[in-house]
């Protein structure tokens, strides 16, 4: 039967059973994996993304781990005592160095 765009015949030869050897080659399959090995397996196989997915992950483990063992919080980096105003000497400071009041902290020896 000829294809025509809008023939609306049913092809009976597309419905024919599968022989023995086409269910055979259906039937073989690649083991069953997870999701996660299957990503896995094409990220390691991919060098670039290794590396980068690698670089991610440090940076999201340093994010999440450095501020719980910083000395300093967040406040005390900016300069802000509750109840006091804001430590101007704070605003530009250099990177290891220490603000007018934290020196003067140091030098009384508290």
């Amino acid at each position: 039967m000829k294809n025509k765009r809008l023939n609306f015949h049913i092809d009976i030869d597309s419905f024919v059973p599968a022989t023995d050897e086409e269910k055979a080659y259906s039937v073989q399959m690649r083991p069953s994996t997870t999701f996660l090995k299957d990503a896995l397996k094409r990220i390691v196989k991919n060098k670039v993304a290794l590396i980068s997915f690698i670089i991610i992950v440090l940076i999201t483990l340093s994010a999440e781990i450095l501020p719980v063992i910083w000395p300093y919080s967040y406040d005390a980096q900016l300069g802000i005592t509750p109840g006091k105003p804001v430590d101007a000497s704070y605003a530009t400071l250099s990177p290891l160095e220490y603000g007018a009041t934290e020196q003067a902290k140091r030098a009384a020896g508290e």
